[in-house]
């Protein structure tokens, strides 16, 4: 093990080092997370007091799977299916009525899979559990979630269960899953399945086999060639790279990789639980608090078939996708890289991800973005379209934010937002303000906070860039302005206050609610939106077989 140790906190020795199916499958996962939740026993100190707060309600598969194990247990002392099934919604627990209307309906889809799986395979599953380890060396173990069966002929499955819908790749996930489980199950084992199951999808329920009776014998072998090399890595540890897992981290509160920012949502303490904030988060928020907990939090599966977004919102995915491609380069936009659309080929940008009719919608934008293009002067760009991330030890709130670009001119840390309208141009920077009010105070109150300070820089300024198929204009706010600031402050602490002291998440229902992905589960949908039946969501027989 190399001699890897994080700054800014310290670990006890660890009792034990358990690696998770979930963490060795995730490519991008921060090291120095890794090396905390691995460390199984140790006590993080050097924190200077700061505790990580949970939210109980925050894992749904957990809940679900708790229902589930009543259900065998019901099952096991002799009582038929129906009160089976009727037990296990009966001891679902959450809080929240759109959560509740999720795993009602989620554990019924999961046992009609449970059902059809054993007519397909032709015989009796007996239920192992969900939360599943075994001890792999003197010190190591290694786990998973998903309910995992075993059959009187020396089959073993595993079930992996996502919210969406099943994915037919084999995973390490899998391949850690199937190791275990047959360890788990012992002797007599002769092969191992791994079925992924997607509870809910617009376009219909998956399940997909991924790994298809497998013997222990080559479940073995791959454990070592792909398995043991990441878990290794993962109790080694390396330096932090922040992401969205940060707001889960038990050392959050001291990691030298996020910008500390307290005092930049301008909050007196903290919340109820450790959570992260960005400007998207308070936008659906303001519209419906329910829709934020079930969306954003959550991450409940949305009904992909309800009109989220509209016109403008893909045209502007569309031209934030274009303009990223574009700045990747390096170097200033111009008009050859907007050719005529009859004149397109392979080696335009985004040739593609655009097809015709979305690229001559956006290119009469885009032509005018030529002239107000950040790269065409002299700066030096810290990043673009990239995520930043800090930390408001106040607040106890990871701070993310996604600048279209970031860059220093003239010692000055400037944060481009581009935003397009097909109205008129705004007649003046006050103008241009209040109607982009949430995003200008929001980029303004970061740069004061925090950001301005971690880039050695003297100054922040936006740029709010808008665009339309006349015109654009650059309209310009730096923090130097007092009174600016002012407004600022309160607008910031006003909107992040109301989000940031709820644990109740209540709907408010509208007319909103026909365009609401989360309108599938919310019993407080406004009328007119009529959400499928359970029955129409259950899972169908798609098995994909390797």
């Amino acid at each position: 093990m190399k001699d890897w140790r994080p700054g800014g906190f310290e670990l006890t020795p660890a009792e034990m080092f358990k690696v998770s199916a979930t963490d060795v499958e995730n490519d991008h996962l921060c090291r120095q997370y890794a090396y905390v939740k691995t460390h199984l026993g140790s006590n993080v100190s050097g924190t200077h007091g700061w505790i990580k707060q949970w939210d109980r309600e925050d894992i749904p598969l957990k809940q679900l799977f708790q229902a589930l194990g009543v259900f065998h247990v019901t099952r096991r002392v002799g009582r038929q299916y129906e009160d089976a099934r009727k037990a296990a919604a009966r001891s679902l627990s959450a809080a929240h009525p759109g959560l509740r209307t999720f795993l009602v309906r989620a554990i019924d889809n999961y046992l009609d899979f449970l059902e059809s799986r054993e007519d397909e395979l032709g015989f009796p599953l007996d239920y192992l559990g969900f939360d599943l380890k075994t001890r792999v060396t003197r010190n190591g173990q290694i786990s998973y979630w998903g309910p995992t069966y075993r059959s009187a002929n020396g089959h073993v499955e595993v079930h992996r269960v996502r919210l969406k819908h099943a994915r037919d790749k084999v995973t390490r996930w899998a391949e850690l899953a199937a190791y275990a489980a047959t360890r788990i199950a012992g002797q007599g084992t002769r092969h191992a399945s791994v079925v992924e199951v997607g509870l809910f999808s617009s376009r219909g329920p998956t399940e997909a086999v991924v790994l298809d009776r497998i013997s222990p014998a080559e479940l073995d072998e791959r454990y070592k060639a792909s398995v043991r090399p990441r878990a290794l890595e993962l109790i080694d540890g390396d330096n932090p790279t922040p992401s969205r897992d940060c707001a889960s981290c038990k050392v959050a509160g001291a990691c030298e990789a996020l910008i500390p920012m307290d005092g930049a949502l301008y909050q007196v303490q903290r919340g109820p639980y450790t959570r992260s904030v960005s400007a998207t988060d308070l936008r659906i928020y303001e519209r419906c608090p329910a829709r934020w907990y079930l969306e954003r939090k959550l991450r409940l599966p949305p009904d992909l078939d309800a009109e989220v977004y509209g016109e403008e919102a893909d045209r502007g995915r569309a031209i934030h996708h274009w303009l990223r491609v574009a700045h990747a380069r390096s170097r200033a936009c111009s008009e050859d890289d907007l050719p005529d659309v009859s004149l397109r080929s392979h080696q335009d940008i985004a040739f593609e991800d655009l097809d015709d009719a979305t690229y001559a919608t956006i290119r009469p934008f885009l032509l005018h973005h030529v002239q107000q293009c950040p790269l065409a002067n002299s700066v030096d760009v810290v990043r673009l379209e990239s995520p930043l991330y800090g930390w408001d030890v106040t607040a106890d709130t990871i701070v993310v934010s996604s600048p279209d670009a970031l860059y220093i001119r003239d010692s000055n840390l400037v944060v481009r937002e581009t935003k397009t309208t097909n109205a008129e141009l705004p007649p003046d920077a006050d103008v241009a303000r209040d109607g982009f009010e949430g995003i200008v105070y929001w980029l303004l109150a970061l740069l004061d906070g925090g950001w301005t300070t971690r880039h050695g820089a003297t100054e922040g300024v936006v740029e709010l860039e808008v665009l339309t198929p006349k015109g654009a204009e650059v309209f310009t706010y730096r923090t130097s302005d007092e009174t600016l600031m002012l407004i600022a402050e309160a607008r910031v602490a006003n909107r992040v206050g109301q989000w940031h002291y709820d644990t109740e998440w209540q709907a408010r229902p509208g007319a909103h609610c026909s365009a609401c992905p989360m309108a599938i589960w919310c019993p407080e949908a406004a009328s007119g939106y009529t959400p499928p039946s359970p029955a129409a969501m259950r899972p169908t027989q798609s098995g994909v077989s390797y």
